[in-house]
C-alpha cells in the first residue's frame, strides 16, 4: 500500500513539473544606424525546452512600424524554428526601442519579450514641426504660415498636393545651406466647424523617400448673419 501510495505521488509531481518552456536566441538585436526609408529584417530562433508541446498563441507587436513571422505555432519538446521580424521603412525616426511579445502556454515565460533598436536616419527634419494647429478662425479668412525643412542632402521637391477643404498656395525657397522655407497661405472654409488640410511635397530627389507630409488644422466658428 505505501509502495502505491508512493509511486502515485512520484507520478504526480513530475506531472505538474511537465510543461514547455521558451527559449530564445538572441533575446535583442540592435540594427545600429541606417537610413530610416530602408527596411531592416532580422531573424530569431524560438526553442521548446520544456517536455510538453509548446503552442504559441499570438505576437503582439507594441507598434505599427514591426513585422513579426513566425515559420510554426506549435512545437515539440526539443523543436525549435524562427521568428522573422522587421521595422518597415520610414515607421521610426532616430533612436527607437520596440518590443514584440510572445504568447504561450510556456510554463515559466507565458509572455516572452524579445527588443529591436536602432537609430534610423531620417532624411530631412521639419520645423517647428509637420503638424501645426491654426486656432479658431473667421470664415474665409486668410491665413498664412511658415515651415522650415532641414536636410545633411540635397533635396530636389516636386508640385505639391493639396488634400482639404480649401485652396492652398505655396511657395518653397532657399534659406541657406541645407534648409528650403515652405510658404502658406491659405483662405479658412467659408462652413463653420474642424477642418484639417494635408500637403504632400513629393522628393524628387533622392528617389526611395516617401512625401513630405505636413498637416495644417483650424476651427472656423459660426458667425450668425445679420
Amino acid at each position: 500500500m505505501k509502495t502505491i501510495l508512493y509511486f502515485t505521488l512520484l507520478l504526480a509531481g513530475i506531472m505538474l513539473g511537465a510543461a514547455p518552456e521558451i527559449q530564445m536566441s538572441p533575446v535583442s538585436y540592435d540594427f545600429g544606424k541606417f537610413p530610416a526609408n530602408r527596411e531592416m529584417n532580422c531573424s530569431f530562433r524560438l526553442s521548446n525546452t520544456g517536455n510538453r508541446i509548446l503552442k504559441i498563441s499570438k505576437i503582439h507587436r507594441t507598434c505599427g512600424c514591426s513585422t513579426a513571422k513566425l515559420n510554426r505555432m506549435e512545437l515539440y519538446p526539443g523543436e525549435s524554428t524562427q521568428i522573422k521580424v522587421g521595422i518597415l521603412p520610414e515607421s521610426v525616426s532616430g533612436i527607437f526601442s520596440k518590443n514584440i511579445y510572445i504568447h504561450s502556454n510556456a510554463g515559466k515565460s507565458p509572455i516572452f519579450g524579445i527588443n529591436l533598436r536602432g537609430d534610423a536616419i531620417p532624411l530631412f527634419k521639419v520645423f517647428p514641426q509637420n503638424m501645426l494647429y491654426l486656432g479658431t478662425n473667421l470664415p474665409a479668412e486668410k491665413l498664412k504660415t511658415k515651415f522650415t525643412i532641414e536636410s545633411n542632402k540635397s533635396i530636389t521637391l516636386g508640385k505639391v498636393k493639396n488634400v482639404g477643404p480649401t485652396e492652398v498656395t505655396i511657395q518653397i525657397n532657399s534659406a541657406g545651406k541645407g534648409k528650403q522655407s515652405i510658404d502658406i497661405n491659405l483662405t479658412a472654409p467659408k462652413q463653420a466647424g474642424n477642418y484639417t488640410i494635408r500637403l504632400f511635397i513629393p522628393i524628387l530627389n533622392p528617389q526611395g523617400w516617401k512625401p513630405i507630409e505636413i498637416i495644417l488644422q483650424g476651427y472656423v466658428r459660426d458667425v450668425p448673419s445679420k
